[in-house]
């Protein structure tokens, strides 16, 4: 998945995916944020950390790389029938 009007600095977007995920290892969940202010980086990370969740924030070339080549997602272009994870 991608969004069409990303914010340029990547201080404006943000994923939380757990570590296996951004790894490519399985499937799953991700949050994605996005701003038009900077995002606290910092304190969201604190807070993921605090809650003792596995998700940890990606952003820069991390996030980059796994979003790579994705489709871009619209409102007119959104076959998320074929994004489902296959499991078992």
């Amino acid at each position: 998945m991608a969004v069409r009007h990303a914010p340029t600095s990547t201080d404006r977007l943000l994923g939380a995916p757990p570590p296996h995920l951004l790894a490519g290892e399985d499937g799953g969940n991700l949050v994605a944020l996005a701003s038009r202010q900077p995002l606290p980086t910092e304190a969201i990370a604190e807070a993921l950390t605090d809650r003792d969740l596995v998700w940890r924030v990606a952003e820069g070339d991390a996030l980059a790389d796994f979003v790579g080549d994705a489709d871009v997602l619209t409102d007119d272009h959104a076959p998320v029938d074929q994004l489902l994870t296959p499991y078992g």
